[in-house]
């Protein structure tokens, strides 16, 4: 029973770790973009929200889309270098606004 809670912490872990390395492969193009620091700063908050995982299940959730959503568009960054990304942040961060809105409400 132990081991099925442990997996999606190891789980999530595992996708912050690809996506702060997906984060360091884009900086030559997030530095050039200006928009870096929208990419970032969220993936900070979204660390320290790990102590809140047990508590909170709809932080867990919402979180694991951002970084799923995140490295999606770190791909399509990479790929297609596209410059309508800022529609996408806008999306980023409403699920995340809302990820931590659910736990400060626990």
């Amino acid at each position: 029973m132990k081991n099925k809670k442990r997996w999606p912490r190891v789980l999530t872990l595992a996708l912050l770790a690809a996506q702060l390395i997906a984060v360091l492969l884009l900086l030559p193009i997030l530095i050039r973009e200006l928009n870096w620091l929208v990419i970032v700063v969220p993936a900070i908050v979204a660390l320290l929200l790990i102590g809140d995982y047990m508590k909170s299940r709809t932080t867990y959730i919402l979180t694991f889309i951002w970084s799923i959503l995140l490295l999606i568009h770190a791909v399509a960054l990479i790929i297609m270098q596209l410059h309508y990304a800022y529609i996408m942040y806008l999306a980023f961060a409403a699920f995340f606004l809302f990820a931590v809105s659910q736990s400060s409400l626990r």
